[in-house]
């Protein structure tokens, strides 16, 4: 991604948990059978993709590395942010400043003709709170039961009874990326 001088890149943790397993989500959606585990288990991935880009949130573990510029007091994006691995900064000239490590970082100013380089850790963990963990399974559900992509009536993803958006809505945060 890259926006106003900002540049994000994200990795996903190795060995990292999904939020929904898919015995979870098979559970939920009532099978026993493993015909559609392929396809149930990617509803549930794109679910849990869908749920981060609607809250703004990391659901999963993932290391970022940031690139900015010109930004002032900008918290850092995709929270919870559980730590911070390093910062890299240049001086005015060019000169590399040393890299620090600092663990209890949220808000970071930038402003320096060359970017500064801000990696960090963001994510749940095992503590994805459970209104976000349904709103995943409604998600995939969805994805799940309306694969077809045909609707009958053009507000149909409206008028569904399992929406996703109002559960996971309540942990949204205000990005100031949008």
């Amino acid at each position: 991604m890259r926006t106003r001088g900002l540049s994000i890149s994200r990795v996903l943790v190795d060995g990292a948990q999904e939020p929904v397993t898919l015995d979870d989500l098979k559970s939920f959606v009532a099978i026993d059978f493993e015909d559609h585990d392929q396809l149930l288990e990617n509803c549930l991935l794109s679910a849990r993709e869908e749920v981060e880009g609607y809250t703004g949130l990391t659901l999963v573990d993932s290391n970022y590395t940031v690139r900015w510029q010109e930004l002032t007091e900008r918290p850092l994006p995709y929270p919870p942010v559980k730590s911070i691995t390093s910062i890299q900064d240049k001086l005015v000239d060019g000169e590399d400043l040393t890299e620090v490590t600092i663990d209890d970082l949220y808000v970071v100013t930038a402003n320096r003709i060359y970017p500064t380089v801000i990696k960090y850790l963001a994510g749940y963990g095992d503590d994805v709170p459970n209104a976000l963990r349904l709103a995943v399974m409604k998600c995939a559900a969805d994805h799940f039961t309306h694969r077809s992509g045909i609707s009958l009536d053009q507000n149909a993803v409206a008028k569904l009874p399992n929406d996703w958006k109002s559960v996971a809505k309540r942990h949204s945060v205000k990005s100031w990326l949008a």
